[in-house]
């Protein structure tokens, strides 16, 4: 990611030279915009793959089995394999800032940022074999967080006169989408059995590196005074180069001592595979990886508010 944001600074160090060289060249200066709006980054593979992973695991059972010649119990294992796939999200708001810079009557140079944020959830009840017993129902609650911010450089294009009360206008920009983070919680409700009552949690997170991306954008504007106005734009965005997750960390409250309950490292939901590099959801069956391409290609639209100063 670091070697995309040296041009990008530079680009703005001087176009804000610039604008304090020659202020009085513009009649607008600068165009302040809060923004607000919705979007919908495609996520494939974490829709496809991630989001129906399951979840799975080896509990250890205690029974009153015989001693062995040695005078050793051992005690029979019970693989547990949970199903309760996450749903798609759709469109989610998102929320940022924009400045404009004013050249001329129809030209605008941007600068900007952003946040969006998803959240999927899905409850289930299950069989959870722990502390030994094998009879322990639980409410499951799984949940998947994805977010990501980025700052992005552009122009717009008016086709018509500034002057105008309603105009229309074209716009493309370049993106750097970083603080890309994905997160799973699975949340284990106690009803009955030995650990009613309590909650066992195992978080899993990865993080990826940063992905450039364009963004071709369509808006009209109406302007209420010459200081004034509101604007409203589709954009589609298209993933240039870079994004890929990188690493996968986890949290868990379960114990493998404690609560006789042991989790395979290859048979996460997500895993980083050792071979490859590569941050990979585990298939449906069980079985197998599948390897995991960020994707955030999408529809972007976005209501601004614009002052200018």
């Amino acid at each position: 990611m670091k070697h995309y944001l040296s041009p990008i600074a530079l680009c703005l160090v001087l176009i804000s030279a610039s604008g304090a060289v020659g202020a009085k060249a513009w009649s607008e200066g600068w165009i302040f915009s809060p923004s607000a709006g919705i979007s919908n980054p495609a996520l494939g593979d974490i829709y496809q793959y991630v989001f129906n992973a399951p979840f799975i695991g080896k509990a250890t059972i205690q029974t009153d089995a015989p001693q062995d010649s040695t005078g050793e119990v051992t005690f029979p294992s019970q693989k547990f394999f949970f199903e309760n796939p996450l749903p798609r999200s759709g469109f989610k708001p998102e929320g940022g800032l924009e400045f404009r810079r004013v050249f001329g009557g129809q030209h605008d140079f941007i600068v900007g940022v952003s946040t969006w944020e998803t959240v999927s959830k899905s409850v289930t009840n299950v069989v959870f074999p722990i502390e030994g017993q094998s009879l322990n129902e639980a409410i499951y609650e799984r949940r998947g967080t994805f977010s990501y911010t980025q700052y992005y450089l552009g122009w717009r294009f008016y086709l018509g006169e500034r002057t105008r009360r309603f105009n229309l206008y074209l716009g493309t920009s370049l993106h750097e989408l970083f603080d890309i983070d994905y997160k799973e919680n699975h949340v284990f409700d106690f009803i009955s059995g030995e650990p009613a009552g309590f909650k066992k949690i195992v978080i899993y997170r990865t993080q990826a590196t940063g992905l450039l991306s364009t963004q071709l954008t369509g808006g009209a504007e109406f302007r209420f005074t010459d200081r004034f106005s509101a604007s409203f734009e589709a954009s589609y965005m298209f993933r240039l180069l870079g994004g890929a997750f990188r690493n996968v960390s986890g949290e868990s409250d379960i114990s493998e001592n404690a609560d006789r309950v042991e989790f395979e490292i290859n048979k996460q939901v997500i895993y980083r595979n050792p071979l490859t590099g590569k941050v990979e959801a585990l298939s449906p069956d069980g079985e197998s990886h599948n390897p995991i391409k960020l994707d955030l290609d999408g529809w972007r639209f976005m209501f601004r508010f614009n002052v200018a100063f």
